[in-house]
């Protein structure tokens, strides 16, 4: 399958814990994040991503506890 894809975390407070994360799925097509290396708090969500010939973006709050 043709996939590319990246998860943005934006941390509001402190830019420096911002995190870009590749998006590699598994042979399922599932992709799991974990909250390692993670400082707890609130993040802004940015998930882009191209499959099957169509580029997506998703947008959410997110928080880590």
């Amino acid at each position: 399958a043709d996939f590319k894809g990246t998860a943005k975390l934006f941390r509001p407070s402190d830019s420096s814990l911002d995190r870009d994360i590749e998006l590699k799925p598994d042979k399922d097509g599932k992709q799991v994040l974990t909250d390692a290396g993670i400082i707890k708090g609130v993040y802004k969500l940015q998930l882009s991503f191209f499959s099957n010939g169509k580029n997506y973006y998703k947008e959410d709050v997110i928080n880590f506890r």
